[in-house]
């Protein structure tokens, strides 16, 4: 991996000081500290992503956009996870939470262009309802 210089190391230090994300930058890896929360969503609902808590996430999503905005020569990977099976049902879910996530970071003024969104339902994830977010070399 790249290195960085010493003002992107403190800058991410700080961002993880804040306590929303844990930002890696031997590994890539940007750890949630506290869960993006979706409203549930059953087989017998639409299979669309929303926030359950939107100011709640804001904090999140906001320090989410930083990390992006700091480290800009690397794209994002945004994982959609759910839990539950592996239908077309959870697979549309988990790659519309990923893309709402997306969507967030995009409003925030993260290029488009560097996100990249996957869903992964059931076991082909965590099996657990989580957003996982990792920077990716270009």
């Amino acid at each position: 991996r790249k290195q960085y210089n010493q003002e992107i190391q403190d800058k991410a230090r700080a961002l993880s000081g804040r306590g929303n994300v844990d930002v890696n930058l031997e590994t890539g890896e940007v750890k949630l500290l506290k869960d993006i929360a979706f409203k549930p969503r059953r087989t017998t609902d639409e299979p669309t992503a929303e926030l359950a808590d939107p100011a709640k996430a804001k904090q999140i999503l906001d320090d989410i956009s930083e990390v992006a905005k700091l480290i800009s020569e690397e794209n994002l990977i945004i994982e959609g996870h759910t839990k539950g099976g592996e239908s077309k049902f959870w697979k549309t879910l988990a790659d519309n939470r990923a893309a709402l996530i997306g969507k967030e970071l995009a409003k925030r003024k993260v290029n488009p262009k560097r996100l990249r969104t996957v869903g992964l339902p059931g076991k082909q994830g965590m099996n657990r309802v989580a957003v996982v977010v990792t920077l990716e070399q270009r």
